[in-house]
């Protein structure tokens, strides 16, 4: 389980959806990234990808830094 990853909240606006995700760029979005030992990802990171399921869309009075230690 090397290297360890960080961060698992995020906060972030949409950047690319898949075909079939009713996400559309530029949603302000919140989530929690999945915990799996063998994910090669984490929430420091500059991009993640994730189920559109795992995320929801960000309520627009709430700043990103605050949602994100909500997820």
């Amino acid at each position: 389980m090397s290297p360890l990853t960080f961060g698992w909240n995020i906060a972030v606006t949409v950047d690319m959806v898949g075909s079939e995700v009713d996400l559309k760029v530029g949603d302000p979005i919140w989530g929690l990234l999945d915990f799996d030992p063998f994910q090669k990802q984490g929430s420091y990171s500059e991009y993640v990808v994730m189920r559109a399921n795992a995320v929801a869309i960000r309520p627009n009075n709430l700043e990103a830094a605050k949602a994100a230690s909500f997820a």
